[in-house]
């Protein structure tokens, strides 16, 4: 059986790194590759944390690109500086070199390559907030055809979210960018679920639960 093509994205919180080591556990997973985005993060020491994780469970085979898309409204410097904290954890720390590769190229144009090389439809496991996709996708929208479908971590449901009663900061932090509602409309060629709500701060917020392309 085929192992699962995966290419994550995340935004250097402390669940991002959690999720990058569970990733790695996977039999079933062909990880293609990490990129950071700068969003609950400081991206420099979230790109070092990263490789230093991979270094730490042998994957430093598997290269980390930095994406320098930022979104509109950052996310509070108290989420922030947890990735400050990450990367001088001892255990993070034991060698003086870092194996895992750092690409020169940016995250954006990393996911825009690897989707263009693969050879089967590849799953994005995106655990920040979409705006590295949407710049990939904007620049190159025939990596549309070579996505499997996103898995994304990035919306309230049954519970509260985190800047809103309904709007977790992930979809905050997206608002006004490059992800504009034709835009999603492109993307979510399937079964689609989301909601448009009022916020007092931009008038109208999308609200996505989830899609598959």
């Amino acid at each position: 059986m085929s192992k699962q093509l995966v290419l994550m994205d995340h935004d250097g919180g402390v669940d991002d790194y959690l999720a990058t080591m569970l990733l790695m556990t996977m039999d079933n997973v062909q990880p293609l590759g990490i990129v950071v985005t700068p969003a609950d993060c400081y991206i420099k020491p979230a790109v070092s944390a990263t490789r230093k994780i991979l270094d730490l469970m042998g994957c430093s085979s598997i290269p980390v690109a930095k994406s320098t898309v930022r979104g509109i409204n950052p996310f509070p410097r108290l989420y922030r500086r947890d990735s400050l904290i990450v990367d001088c954890l001892p255990i993070l720390n034991q060698s003086e070199t870092i194996n895992t590769p750092l690409l020169a190229e940016t995250g954006q144009d990393f996911i825009v390559r690897v989707l263009r090389a693969a050879t089967e439809p590849v799953t994005l496991m995106v655990t920040g907030p979409l705006t590295t996709v949407a710049v990939a996708l904007d620049a190159a929208p025939e990596i549309e055809a070579k996505i499997k479908q996103i898995v994304w971590m990035g919306g309230a449901l049954n519970v509260l979210g985190n800047v809103d009663k309904m709007l977790l900061v992930l979809l905050y932090v997206l608002l006004f960018s490059l992800l504009t509602i034709e835009f999603l409309e492109k993307l979510c060629l399937g079964e689609q679920f989301f909601r448009v709500c009022a916020d007092s701060y931009t008038k109208i917020v999308l609200v996505f639960y989830s899609y598959r392309l």
